[in-house]
């Protein structure tokens, strides 16, 4: 078993949950993490992004464009 400390709004969700849906407290949570975990990664990592395109929203970092970056030669 793993104990995961929740804040009290989350912990009233499972309950009402658990009440709602006739489920124990650990099915609502194993469902809900089972439901919601692939959703949180899609929406935390987003569409891949090249790093000059990312670096573009931080101030007073240039950007180079990749037709002046001359290759590098080993």
């Amino acid at each position: 078993m793993l104990a995961v400390p929740v804040a009290n709004d989350i912990e009233d969700l499972i309950v009402s949950g658990a009440r709602a849906t006739k489920l124990s407290r650990a099915d609502v949570m194993r469902n809900g993490l089972q439901i919601g975990v692939p959703e949180l990664v899609r929406r935390v990592r987003g569409p891949r992004r090249p790093l000059a395109e990312y670096l573009d929203k931080f101030a007073g970092v240039p950007v180079v464009s990749r037709e002046t970056v001359r290759p590098a030669k080993f």
